[in-house]
């Protein structure tokens, strides 16, 4: 499995790092934060290689470059199909994304097909890949909202036949990596704002993974993470993702 880190940083708008994006085998892309287009030409990466995106929930950092990455795979001539993966609940919004942003055309004539999945259900993308959403507590309406029914957020396990990789996306609390605690990881990708790297150990330590990557990186907390992370006196493997950081397992 390839997975290359397109954008690493938070959801303040960086100059360092460009919004969150992985991308799984050069194929299948997984959020798509604002810039993502020009943070996958920057790593020279051709967007009409594409074949799937997953967007994990739908704060504006992890899907709103979704709509200027269609158009420009409409105006870089793309022929193939393309697959857009979104909560069950999520398919009417973007439906609407799509049409309010004028891209209905576009999407008839790219062949592009929206769909749903929910908790627990297998998603294959590939011979070699399939990914299985676990909700977490990123997202959720405390405030009686209406439409209650679109407050969710995912955690990913990335599968193939050999590797299991689990990515977190945005989680609320520590206590959310304990969804892959039964499960044998060769690679856990947390992010790092919504949880520090001492609760992220923490929970670690209570199941069976030593590779650990750091992304959705903060810059304004970056140099108090990079400072934990050079006392750390630990066996397990962590590394702060960059943008463009490519990793083969």
């Amino acid at each position: 499995m390839e997975i290359k880190f397109i954008g690493t940083g938070s959801g303040i708008t960086s100059l360092k790092r460009f919004h969150s994006s992985i991308l799984i085998n050069n194929y299948t892309l997984i959020d798509c934060g604002d810039s993502t287009t020009r943070a996958l030409l920057s790593g020279s990466t051709g967007i009409n290689a594409i074949g799937n995106i997953v967007i994990t929930h739908f704060h504006p950092d992890h899907y709103s470059g979704l709509t200027s990455l269609i158009v420009n795979m409409y105006l870089t001539g793309r022929s193939e199909k393309l697959i857009i993966y979104v909560h069950q609940n999520m398919i009417p919004f973007t439906i609407q994304l799509f049409k309010h942003s004028y891209l209905l055309s576009i999407q008839s004539k790219l062949g592009i097909e929206i769909k749903g999945y929910d908790a627990g259900e297998e998603i294959i993308l590939s011979d070699d890949l399939k990914i299985i959403p676990y909700r977490n507590s990123h997202i959720i309406n405390n405030n009686d909202l209406e439409d209650s029914d679109i407050y969710y957020s995912f955690s990913l396990l990335l599968k193939t036949a050999e590797k299991s990789v689990a990515y977190t996306s945005d989680i609320g609390c520590p206590e959310d990596l304990l969804l892959f605690k039964e499960i044998p990881l060769d690679l856990l990708i947390s992010e790092a704002t919504h949880v520090n790297i001492d609760g992220i150990l923490s929970e670690v330590a209570k199941f069976s993974t030593g590779n650990i990557i750091l992304t959705h990186i903060d810059e304004n907390s970056e140099d108090e993470l990079d400072k934990k992370l050079a006392a750390l006196d630990s066996e397990l493997n962590i590394i702060k993702a960059f943008d463009g950081l490519v990793i083969r397992i």
